[in-house]
């Protein structure tokens, strides 16, 4: 009789300690500037920091409190290194010891995970503060801007519940641009300008003698390749930004170009 109380008793214990622990969640923590890591936190709860302007370095994502098959797989995008490879829980995204900013993020679930849930996800951004909600692999943050993540929140929620409200603030990026100069006869080297300003003179009959373009405001891969016709020598070769396209020193006109 003592036995069967005692298995009873065990029992009881077993059942009210698993009903106190969510059957979905996850915990998550975060690398931050100067601070190191942080502690574990857990569905949606802010991890990271907002208003210090500290980066975010890198994350990791821990499902071990979840019963069901399936993983979480998550990626950054870093400056400058660009996208890493998607890991799995329990394993860093980002860097640490680089001192380099996460600017991009993105989480998708796989097996019976993503058949029962969603995880959504959303960041703080450096002059941009909380972007919306987003889920399932879609990419937040921002690009071009050399914005740091500051913050992050995460939240696996089932496909019966209700989920955080429909949004479209969760991507910035900042348009391409490049920038061009041109050394122009008597006056030389002009300053650079960008998207579809003159350079060169106009109504003052002085010819165009070089010029240069400027991708370095792109991350891009890629390049652009120009090239010119110049009095006197003919076409050529192309040449890739940052180099000269044309003569300096030798009074020879510019008549024609391509740009690929």
């Amino acid at each position: 009789m003592r036995k069967k109380i005692i298995l009873a008793s065990i029992v009881f214990i077993s059942l009210f300690i698993t009903g106190n622990v969510k059957a979905d969640s996850i915990k998550y923590k975060s690398h931050v500037q100067s601070y190191g890591w942080q502690d574990y936190v857990s569905d949606g709860e802010i991890s990271g920091t907002v208003g210090k302007s500290k980066r975010l370095e890198s994350f990791i994502i821990d499902k071990s409190e979840l019963n069901i098959e399936g993983d979480i797989l998550y990626r950054s995008y870093v400056e400058g290194l660009g996208w890493q490879d998607y890991v799995t829980t329990s394993n860093i995204s980002g860097t640490v010891g680089q001192s380099k900013k996460i600017e991009m993020i993105s989480i998708k679930l796989t097996e019976d995970l993503s058949n029962d849930y969603d995880i959504y996800y959303r960041v703080h951004v450096q002059k941009l503060g909380w972007l919306d909600w987003t889920k399932n692999d879609e990419v937040t943050g921002s690009y071009g801007y050399n914005y740091q993540i500051e913050a992050i929140e995460i939240k696996l929620v089932s496909k019966t519940d209700e989920p955080p409200s429909p949004s479209t603030n969760i991507y910035k990026e900042k348009p391409l641009e490049i920038s061009y100069k041109s050394h122009v006869q008597s006056y030389g080297w002009q300053d650079y300008v960008s998207d579809g300003k003159t350079s060169g003179t106009i109504g003052k009959s002085k010819r165009l003698e070089s010029f240069i373009i400027d991708k370095s405001e792109t991350s891009l891969e890629g390049d652009i390749l120009y090239r010119s016709y110049i009095e006197g020598i003919g076409w050529q070769d192309y040449v890739s930004s940052t180099n000269i396209s044309g003569t300096v020193g030798q009074s020879k006109k510019i008549e024609m170009i391509s740009i690929k």
